[in-house]
């Protein structure tokens, strides 16, 4: 919770300077990474790039992947991303949209009842693609749909452009 707190005041605090080109939303849906499906939530923020191709931005990404508990052995799954998207319009209303970019999934399990030998962490970079598509709801609120591959998350997800 601390690292979406800090991505939330940095965005509050970096959205004046750049408002008219940035966007952030929240993401809910299903992973399957290294544990059975599970229900993933996090935010995002993104950045148009107006200046070099109007359908072209770059974003950030915090997802909590899920967690669960093993013979005994608590298990939580984190991920970190940042990616190109490209969106092409299909109407004024829809656009769909792909990404490539990395993402850094890490993963921490702990067994309270065991010694230290069963406490640790796993971290694993990767290429991550998705596609999906957003609906403009309003000017400013957009429904958006997807799946990223490396974390095998199928999701929906609201975003507002500030």
């Amino acid at each position: 919770m601390k690292r979406i707190a800090w991505v939330g005041l940095l965005m509050c605090v970096a959205a004046p300077a750049i408002a008219e080109d940035m966007y952030a939303g929240v993401k809910l849906g299903s992973s399957s990474y290294g544990l059975a499906s599970t229900t993933a939530i996090g935010g995002f923020a993104g950045y148009h790039l107006n200046a070099i191709d109007k359908h072209l931005s770059v974003e950030g990404e915090f997802m909590s992947l899920g967690s669960a508990n093993y013979f005994g052995t608590n298990q939580s799954i984190d991920s970190f991303g940042v990616s190109a998207i490209y969106s092409y319009p299909i109407d004024q209303k829809l656009s769909v949209f792909g990404k490539a970019g990395l993402s850094l999934v890490s993963w921490m399990y702990a067994n309270p009842n065991r010694n230290a030998a069963w406490n640790g962490s796993f971290s694993s970079v990767g290429i991550n693609l998705g596609a999906g598509a957003d609906y403009k709801v309003t000017q400013q609120f957009s429904l958006r749909a997807g799946y990223d591959s490396y974390t095998s998350l199928l999701y929906a997800a609201g975003m507002v452009t500030f």
